[in-house]
């Protein structure tokens, strides 16, 4: 469950481009600070994602993410 939250929280956060998505992520809608470090990271993904995990950058979410998520904090 931990990995399947962090692959999909992780697509859905990232500003970096994704070619096949039905949402429009070639601008950035959120994008870091301008002293951010990642921007001068060396790692393109990390830059361009606005994340410093760069895994899972580039994937869409499963939109049933937000609804576990709902799940499990109305559970607390």
């Amino acid at each position: 469950m931990r990995a399947v939250i962090e692959r999909n929280a992780i697509a859905l956060l990232s500003n970096y481009p994704h070619v096949n998505s039905s949402i429009e992520k070639t601008k950035c809608t959120d994008p870091p600070s301008s002293n951010w470090l990642g921007l001068s990271a060396v790692s393109e993904r990390v830059a361009r994602s606005g994340l410093w995990n760069s895994n899972h950058v580039d994937e869409d979410y499963d939109p049933d993410l937000l609804d576990t998520l709902d799940s499990l904090t109305n559970g607390l």
